[in-house]
């Protein structure tokens, strides 16, 4: 079984794949500026409005809740948040295809 929210669909291994791409953002910085990019571009495209919050998510592991206690300003609630969270690594997976 994989991932899955409405009609973005991608496995389990393919999830985990790129979750670990997006966890290594600050060891591209020097070497592989391209992949943090690609990673950048595509949170910009998921959702411009919480593209910041996302990009934190994505890189840094924080939660939305996480984000929250911290007085971090999200443009939408907890169950959109992971929506876009889904459509963002689906997006990310065509791109690297």
């Amino acid at each position: 079984m994989g991932k899955y929210n409405g009609e973005y669909k991608i496995s389990n291994h393919a999830y985990m794949e790129l979750y670990h791409f997006c966890m290594r953002y600050d060891e591209f910085k020097n070497k592989e500026e391209k992949n943090c990019e690609l990673i950048r571009e595509t949170a910009l495209e998921t959702d411009k409005y919480i593209y910041e919050p996302l990009l934190e998510n994505l890189i840094a592991g924080i939660t939305y809740d996480q984000m929250i206690a911290r007085g971090i300003k999200i443009l939408c609630g907890r169950r959109q948040f992971y929506n876009k969270r889904y459509k963002f690594f689906y997006l990310l997976l065509q791109k690297k295809g």
